[in-house]
């Protein structure tokens, strides 16, 4: 693993661990239109805490019913 390639043959049982690691991730698409309209408010300006108050609020608010531990977000 020092090398960040895989061998060429791959055991059954690192399969299956792999497979247990990344079970029931949910991906969770974020576009940069839908982060701008969450931390703009309607282009209102916003101090440091604010603006990451807005951010937890969006983070909040796309993870909703999910595990927030599975999640993995993406940006579009």
């Amino acid at each position: 693993m020092a090398a960040r390639t895989l061998p060429d043959d791959v055991s059954h049982d690192f399969v299956a661990a792999l497979q247990e690691a990344l079970s029931g991730l949910s991906k969770v698409i974020v576009t940069t239109e839908g982060l701008r309209t969450a931390l703009l408010a309607a282009g209102s300006p916003a101090t440091v805490p604010e603006l990451k108050k807005r951010f937890e609020d969006y983070l909040v608010e796309i993870v909703k019913g999910k595990d927030a531990s599975k999640v993995r977000i993406v940006l579009e």
